[in-house]
Order: C-alpha cells, then structure tokens, then sequence
C-alpha cells in the first residue's frame, strides 16, 4: 500500500466562513453540482423528490451560499443521529456534525473528481480512491475502505437506513480524512494515513554496460640511443603501430587474428579503445633509417570484470517500484606505457686528400684522392674484416657511412698502400651518435713517398757531372762550410777539385762524410733535380732503406737540442715525420761550422751520421721524397 500526498479537504469552517474555499465553491458550484449537492439519501434527484421513502432523508443545498448558510455544524451527536426529515437550503441540521463533515468531504470529492487541479496536481489520481488506514482508535475499523466507500455509509447513516458502523465511528472518521489534507497540507501527525492502493507488479529490465579496455603508450625519439627515455626524448608523431588480436589461441600470425592500426598524435601518443578481452600485441611499424632501441612490440592480456547491479526505480514519485532494472556492466581492464624508443640513424662524413709536402694540412693544391677505403668500429688491425662495415671514397675524395646506428663509432683508414704515410687522422676518429645528427668534418691525408731524379756522390765525379758543374756551382759550394778529412775547410777552384773531395772523403772523420754528402745534394739542388721546399719522409725505421744500423734511430739522432721531442724543436723534422731539403741543407751546414770532426767517440757525431744518412738517401733516390 502506498501513501499519498498532493490532495486538498477543506472543513466546514473553511466552506462556510469567508475566504478562499469559499471564494473557489462560489465560483464553480453551479458548474460541479447543476442540480445542487445533497447529503443523505443520494439516490434523491430534484429538490421536489426528496422524500424517497419511510426511514429515508436527505438534505438539499441548491447554491454556495445556502451551504454557506448552514456550515459549520457543530456539537457531537450522543448517540449520532440521521436527519430527521427532507429540507432544502437548512439553515441548521438537527445530524449535527456528521452532517456537516459529510457535507464537507462531499464537496471536496465532487470538485475532485471535476477538476484534477483542485489539489494542484493532475497526476496524482482520484480522493475517493484513497485507502482509509488509522493506525490506532476506534476508527481503525474502517481500515481498508476508500473514502469514497466511507462517505457512501456516511449518508446511508443520515438517511437512516442501517450501516455496518456507527455514527461515533463515521463521524471520527470523516474528521480524520478532512484533516489529513486540509489546506492542501498533508497532517503528518495524523493517526490516520490514506493510501493509494495496491502497486502493479513493477516491470523488469535488463541492461548490458561495456566499459572497453585501453592499451596506450607513446613513441619517442631516443637521442642517445640508450633506451631509456631521458629529458627531451620528446615523441614523435604520424608513427604508425599495430595492433594484433589473437581470436583463437594459436598465438599471433593466425589467419584468425584481428588486426587495426593507428597513428601517432602530435605528442607521439598513441591509444586503442573499446576493446574485449583477450590476448593483444602492439607493435610499431619498421622506418628505414630508424632503429629500436627498445621492444620491438608489447605483448598485453585485458582481463573482464563482470558486475551486476538491480534498480528500483520509481518513475511518477509514488512509493510503488515502477521498474527493477538490472544492469550488467563488463569492464575490460586497460594497459598503459606500452612505448617504442627510436633513434633516427645518422651519416658519418669524410675526406681524402693528398698532402703533398706532408704537413699535415689541406694546402692548396693538395687534391682529394678517390678509392680509399674506410673502416667503421675497426677492430685495431686497420684491416677489412668479415663483418667490418666500409665505406670508399668517391672522385672527390670523399666517404659517407649511411644508416649508423647509436652507440660509440670509430673511423680509420685502412692500411695504406706502399709508399704513403698518414698525416692527418692518424688515430682515426670517434665520437658518440646522437639521433638523427649526422657527423662530419673527418678529414684524412696522406703523403705519397717516392724516388726523384738526385744524383748520387759517384755522378758528380763522373764525366757527365763534371761537365754540368760551373763557376756559380763553385762559389755555392765554397759558401758552405765543408770540411776535408782532418776538419780544415774545403775550397774548391774547378770541377776536378770537386771530383777529388767527393771521392776521397771517408766516414772517420764523419763530419768530412757528412760534407761529401752535403756537396752532391747542393749540386742537386742548384740544377734542379730537387727543389729545395721538397719534404723527405724521415720519421720512421730508415734502416731499411739506408742500409745504416742507426737508421732506425735517424729521427732521435737529428734531435741535437737533446729534448727527446723528434727533433721538432729544432725545426727540421715534423710531428708526422717529414723534414724539408732546405731545412736539412742548413742543418747540417750549421752543425759543420759548430764541430769540423766528429771522429769516433764525440757526442756529435751521431747527429752528422743521421744527417749524413738522409743526404745519403735522397742522393740515392730511395722512395722518401713527399709527392
């Protein structure tokens, strides 16, 4: 059973006395009640057919103001009474108050019934239907009748025919119906609630809630390549990645999997919604010119969690259950961090070049050189092994390793051919590969070592020599400071003289060797079989070529300054080995003045032996000559 609010009673009082109740009754009486309202016999029609038999009264009120008139009637009937005869527009009923309250509720039904926004509530059903349910009284007799039923005995009362309650009952009860909603305002307090009827059994319903799972991750640019994601290895958008669903169970590559792809956003995110539950892969797709440095795909399983919850719902705010719904709601587990780290791979640019006078540098002039091999990660032997990646220079000069992946790099030459000596890049280069920046700038020389057209100490004695030697030659040589066997200056007056000391000259006294030696290249030199800016290679084991034991050491023995520095400090030998013809000629010139003997035992003579060694050489055209 349900209990109602929302309905409106006035009392007698408020009928009868001036107000609003009245005001409503004055304006719609004639239209509700055409024939006038009556209590008592209810089966009586006009005014002139009231009396409808013996033992049965009714009493007629035929306007507003004739209820007006009689309301309120009070006083308590002991016992209660029916009316006592048929009247119309009574001014006062000897039925005292079950009269009046019957008048009352009569007139509250009836503009009920007529006009649903009485109360102010179209929806909320009839008054004559509510259920009569006193929780305690005499009254509770009447528990279970509806008012309609209450005031129907009410005028079976006053009409004096027989009724199954008494008038005490119908009168207490009537008072208690009038002021449950008198005023439009529901008596809490009341014993009395009405009820509006039995609920209809509540329709059921089912829902079906699926909430999808969500695998997301992100892709991004690994800088340096360590697979980790650092600060600044921001994503990288428009990335293609898949996702594999295996359906049946045979694992991924099925006929039967399920297979959709997306697209990176602009923040390198990326996200599949909506899905069941099962076994997932999500991979990302392969970038030529990319590598993985973290998994290749993430294999996921979502998992379902299946809930079900039952409603009662209330659909027009009575206290019946209108629906029992019952929702179902499957949620699929989601999985995030599912990220790919890339690093975009980058180029290792070189050059060649031929260094022609072996300094080390670039000159002008000095062009690049095509098919030479490079060597990226060597593994230190300078040679091309299997699994060694290559790169080869091009016409001009220049190398290009494609595709290097992150990590540290190396790049040397490989082992040069015979007779060229590295100058510059001699160590090779290294560094560390950074994502998608390309590295340059590694630039290689070499110096290629070869015999020229010298003439040896036995030419210029011969007759071909001496027919070349003139006055000039003469002078040049008495300008040097050559020195004979015992360490007395050389003076030469005509070839033969020249002849005479180049033959005659021995190594006991090494500085008298060394002046021989010395002589032939400044006669090479001044006619041009040599140009004096010419650079010999001298700074490796020159035993090979000299034939001289203390070859090897050539390089220490020309340091004459003693300071171990391979006789950079004194001009003549560079930091890759090569020393100028001019610089040695004034060299040895120098030290010729400073010791005139250099016999067994002196501290010098080590030094005019080297000296004497690499003039030696070059008259021979040994292949040391920087071309």
């Amino acid at each position: 059973m349900l209990s109602c609010d929302g309905f409106l009673t006035y009392s007698q009082g408020a009928y009868g006395g001036p107000g609003a109740p009245f005001d409503y009754m004055a304006a719609h009486f004639a239209t509700v009640f055409p024939s006038g309202v009556q209590i008592g016999n209810q089966t009586a029609g006009a005014a002139t057919d009231l009396n409808v038999g013996a033992g049965q009264r009714a009493a007629l009120f035929t306007s507003a103001a004739a209820v007006q008139a009689l309301l309120p009637v009070g006083g308590v009937d002991t016992p209660p009474q029916g009316l006592q005869g048929d009247s119309i527009n009574a001014t006062s009923l000897d039925a005292g108050a079950l009269a009046g309250h019957t008048l009352a509720i009569v007139l509250s039904l009836g503009f009920d019934a007529a006009n649903p926004l009485f109360d102010g509530n179209a929806s909320n059903g009839l008054l004559s239907d509510l259920v009569y349910q006193a929780s305690s009284g005499i009254t509770t007799v009447l528990n279970g009748m509806t008012v309609g039923q209450i005031v129907a005995e009410a005028n079976q009362y006053l009409s004096g025919a027989a009724t199954a309650h008494t008038g005490a009952v119908l009168t207490l009860g009537l008072n208690l119906i009038i002021q449950e909603y008198d005023g439009g305002v529901q008596n809490t307090s009341n014993v009395l609630e009405l009820e509006c009827g039995d609920c209809d059994d509540p329709i059921e319903t089912t829902r079906d809630v699926f909430i999808g799972g969500v695998i997301s991750g992100q892709k991004w640019e690994d800088h340096n390549g360590d697979g980790i994601q650092d600060l600044g290895d921001d994503g990288i958008k428009d990335w293609n990645i898949t996702l594999i669903r295996d359906v049946d169970g045979d694992g991924f590559g099925g006929a039967d999997d399920v297979i959709v792809a997306t697209s990176t956003a602009a923040d390198g995110t990326y996200s599949f919604t909506a899905l069941a539950a099962g076994n997932y892969r999500v991979q990302e797709g392969d970038v030529p010119g990319w590598t993985h440095t973290t998994v290749a795909f993430h294999d996921v399983t979502l998992t379902a969690t299946i809930e079900v919850a039952v409603e009662e719902i209330n659909n027009d705010g009575d206290d019946c259950v209108d629906e029992v719904r019952t929702t179902t709601t499957t949620t699929v587990s989601s999985s995030s961090d599912n990220s790919f780290g890339n690093f975009e791979n980058i180029k290792i640019r070189g050059l060649k070049y031929q260094d022609h006078n072996g300094n080390g540098v670039q000159d002008d002039g000095d062009q690049p050189l095509a098919g030479w091999t490079f060597i990226l990660n060597d593994n230190g032997n300078r040679m091309v092994d299997v699994g060694e990646t290559t790169a080869v220079t091009n016409a001009a000069g220049v190398f290009c390793f494609t595709d290097v992946g992150p990590g540290v790099w190396t790049v040397v030459e490989a082992i040069a051919g015979a007779n060229w000596i590295q100058t510059q890049g001699n160590s090779g280069y290294d560094g560390t590969a950074y994502s998608g920046e390309n590295a340059a700038g590694l630039v290689f020389g070499n110096t290629l070592v070869a015999g020229q057209n010298g003439k040896t100490i036995g030419f210029w004695s011969n007759k071909n020599g001496q027919a070349l030697i003139t006055p000039a030659d003469i002078a040049a040589l008495n300008a040097l400071n050559l020195k004979n066997a015992v360490g007395v200056d050389a003076v030469f007056t005509n070839a033969a003289s020249v002849k005479n000391f180049l033959l005659g000259a021995t190594a006991t006294n090494m500085a008298n060797m060394l002046s021989a030696q010395l002589a032939a290249m400044q006669l090479n030199v001044l006619h041009g079989f040599y140009g004096a800016s010419t650079s010999i290679y001298i700074g490796g084991a020159l035993a090979s070529w000299s034939g001289n034991t203390q070859g090897a050491s050539l390089a220490a023995n020309l340091d004459h300054d003693g300071d171990a520095d391979n006789a950079d400090a004194d001009g003549l030998v560079n930091a890759f080995g090569f020393a100028k013809i001019s610089d040695l000629i004034a060299a040895a010139n120098a030290e010729l003045a400073l010791h005139s003997t250099a016999f067994s035992g002196a501290a010098w003579r080590a030094y005019q032996e080297s000296l004497k060694i690499a003039f030696d050489g070059m008259n021979n055209n040994l292949p040391i000559f920087a071309v």
